[in-house]
Order: structure tokens, then sequence, then C-alpha cells
């Protein structure tokens, strides 16, 4: 498993100054109409199973699928949309842009095997289990 080292927290296609209002902004879309509360923490990536394969989400990237090939090995596949932000919580979802893919938005990941944190903001920075 490729693990994504931690960078500084950002929302792509969003000016620096404006990424910590766009995030709540995301997070309040999210929210709303949700049984579930959000967590707080700023999540970079994160690598779960589904019935796809394993798969990893990073913000600013797509979603990445490996596959087990029958005669050992992987086949890898990416999503269409850019990951915009990661939230965590009973299940942890994924918000992409808004466009033509295969994933509902947002996509639910379940509980994680791995949490990757934007580095620089307190108590959530680096690597670390999944909470909720």
């Amino acid at each position: 498993m490729d693990i994504p080292e931690p960078v500084e927290f950002f929302v792509p296609n969003t000016d620096p100054e404006q990424c910590e209002a766009r995030w709540q902004e995301l997070r309040e879309a999210v929210q709303s109409g949700r049984n579930q509360q959000l967590g707080d923490e700023r999540i970079y990536s994160i690598s779960f199973e589904s019935n796809r394969g394993l798969c990893t989400a990073t913000v600013g990237s797509s979603i990445r699928v490996r596959t087990p090939r029958k005669r050992g090995g992987y086949d890898t596949n990416y999503g269409t949309s850019t990951i915009l932000a990661i939230f965590s919580g009973p299940s942890y979802l994924i918000v992409q842009e808004p466009g033509p893919n295969e994933w509902h938005n947002p996509a639910m990941a379940g509980v994680p095997t791995l949490v990757v944190y934007f580095v620089g903001l307190g108590d959530w920075t680096g690597y670390g289990p999944p909470t909720a």
C-alpha cells in the first residue's frame, strides 16, 4: 500500500486564505440531512476496503482502487473526480467535485484502515488510526 506523505492543509481549487471557510462550507453541506455527527479533523487521505477492492482517497486526487488479480498482482483503477474533503464519523465520507463519476457524493468509506491527517493543525497531524 502506498502511504501518502502528510502535507499542509488545503482544499483543491480554493485560494489559500479561503480554505478553512470552504472546508466548513463543505462540512455543513454534508452534515445537513444526516443523523451522524462529523468530526473536526482535517483529513488528507484514507485507505479503506470496499466491495471493489482496497481504496485510497487523497484530497486533491481521485479515488484509487486496487483489485487483486486471480493469478497474482493487482489492477489499479482511478475515479474521475477530484476529492475536495474527507470527513470522519461512524462512516467516513468523501466529498468530490461534481461531475460524471461512478461514486455517490459524498461517498461512504466505512471505517478506514489508515488515516493521514494534514500537518500543522494541532492534535490531528501526521498518521493515525481512525477516530470515531
